[in-house]
């Protein structure tokens, strides 16, 4: 990177490997890779030689550059662009920017939603916590309590009592 890295948050935009660091000594484990997942935010980021040194949930790590170079982006970023191809009734063919798409982390939503809300959740307790269900078309959006989890169940008649079979 022409910039320097140290100090900046990045975003994983793909899912990467990693190699987990000894805190003590920075040689790397003898553990197999950690699986960086998308979205995951990479704090302390500094380029080593070929590698990358990076925090990930307070534990250092490394990652060849050539592997985690196209798959961050720095947090806060303004989403990539990428071009779209369209088609005008003319036979021609214009070339037009679309965004991307990016990920959105929601909030976990809460059990009690005001009565005026134009899409309402209602908790269905279970024996692991709290699941969220909504009626939609054609079935319902099921969501675990956390907001970590959603779900589309088919039931176009609305059946479903939130109970299990057995």
């Amino acid at each position: 990177m022409a910039e320097s890295t140290t100090g900046r948050k990045y975003r994983v935009t793909k899912m990467v490997e990693a190699r987990r660091l000894n805190p003590n000594s920075g040689i790397p484990l003898t553990e197999p890779p950690t699986a960086l997942p998308f979205g995951a935010m990479l704090d302390n980021v500094r380029e080593e030689r070929d590698v990358f040194k990076f925090t990930y949930l307070g534990k250092p790590y490394q990652c060849l550059q050539t592997i985690l170079r196209p798959a961050m982006e720095p947090f806060g970023a303004a989403p990539a662009k990428a071009a779209a191809v369209v088609e005008e009734d003319d036979g021609g063919v214009e070339e037009t920017v679309v965004s991307s798409p990016v990920a959105v982390v929601a909030a976990p939503v809460p059990a009690v939603v005001a009565a005026d809300a134009a899409f309402q959740w209602e908790t269905v307790a279970t024996s692991h916590g709290a699941i969220l269900r909504a009626k939609v078309p054609g079935g319902w959006l099921v969501m675990t309590g956390r907001g970590t989890g959603l779900a589309f169940v088919p039931d176009a008649g609305h059946k479903w009592d939130g109970a299990t079979l057995e």
